[in-house]
């Protein structure tokens, strides 16, 4: 676990480009991460609570438990899909710890131990998502615009430059708009 107070560093799989809006939809989404991370470090200190939550379900105390659960979620798994950068939305981190507490009431008796943990660990999680600065917008679409306007930008410089590298009608490459064209270096 980390320190208390210390700021967990999330790094976006968004490639730096030379766009300004590539830059700003890495910083919003680097901020959102970073809440997130916050999020799963306040539940992963919960103690007692957390516990049962914090890795997968053994099969030695529950050997069924992957027979019965056929989309497991824990908190450690949690945090390897937020560090490969699988969380786009405040709505998909959340259908996770959604997914933890649905779990263990599935599989438990609904007056255990596990139960009344999953339900505390459900309120807390639901009181801190209302308290987290993560924006409600999912920022799969805005990356997906984003890469389709790069890949536009991209295939037209390209056909520019393969446009400029063409013969001409009397057998040179084209010049590139905005460049003098010397016809005294011509063989006649």
């Amino acid at each position: 676990m980390r320190p208390e107070g210390e700021k967990e560093v999330v790094k976006p799989p968004v490639p730096s480009g030379p766009s300004d809006a590539r830059k700003a939809l890495q910083q919003e989404v680097q901020s959102m991460w970073e809440e997130m991370a916050r999020v799963l470090h306040l539940l992963k200190s919960m103690g007692a609570v957390s516990e049962p939550f914090l890795h997968k379900v053994s099969k030695s105390l529950a050997p069924n438990y992957y027979e019965v659960i056929k989309h497991p979620m824990d908190l450690e798994k949690m945090t390897k899909r937020l560090h490969a950068g699988k969380y786009l939305g405040k709505a998909e981190f959340r259908r996770d710890i959604d997914l933890i507490v649905a779990n263990c009431r599935f599989f438990n008796d609904p007056s255990s131990s596990y139960v009344r943990k999953a339900n505390e660990l459900s309120k807390r999680a639901s009181n801190l998502l209302k308290a987290a600065k993560l924006p409600e917008s999912d920022f799969r679409m805005q990356l997906l615009a984003l890469q389709a306007q790069e890949f536009q930008d991209e295939q037209a410089a390209q056909a520019k430059n393969e446009a400029s590298q063409l013969p001409t009608s009397n057998g040179s490459a084209s010049t590139p708009p905005g460049v003098a064209h010397d016809d005294s270096h011509q063989c006649g």
